[in-house]
């Protein structure tokens, strides 16, 4: 008996390892789905804070935070990096056989599952940074010296 619990013990390991990386491929579908629909939020989270930031730089003396600038660029860049992932797991889940059971290239589809899980996190990390109370400072008025008469 006491031969049994270290052999149960490893068997539940290795099936909890084998779990976590057939997630990736079983889940796919779900997680694209999900990543297209967190993008088009974060999307229309980053419209809207442009608009703002053009309303308020349209004032003349206000000026963009630098907190604002750099979560535009984040957000422009991961817009490319999200769309050519969910290309490539769309690609890879129309390349299942046995009525979509089964995909063909498992370590791709492993691979791909894997980049979407991660990239889901990181889009909605960003999405909750982009909830800006301000998105620009106004700037002090200009410092005018009176001319001697």
């Amino acid at each position: 008996m006491e031969a049994v619990s270290p052999i149960t013990d490893i068997i539940y390991r290795v099936w909890n390892c084998i779990a976590v990386r057939t997630n990736y491929v079983r889940e796919l579908q779900e997680n694209l789905n999900a990543l297209r629909s967190l993008m088009e939020e974060l999307r229309s989270l980053r419209n809207d804070v442009k608009r703002r930031v053009n309303i308020a730089e349209g004032q003349q003396l206000s000026r963009r935070r630098d907190q604002v600038e750099l979560w535009l660029q984040m957000v422009e860049s991961m817009e490319h990096e999200v769309d050519q992932i969910i290309e490539e797991g769309f690609q890879q889940i129309s390349n299942t056989c046995l009525g979509g059971c089964c995909s063909k290239h498992c370590c791709f589809s492993y691979k791909v599952g894997k980049k979407v899980a991660k990239k889901l996190k990181v889009v909605t990390e960003l999405r909750s940074k982009g909830d800006f109370g301000e998105v620009a400072y106004v700037l002090p008025p200009a410092v005018v010296e009176a001319m001697p008469r």
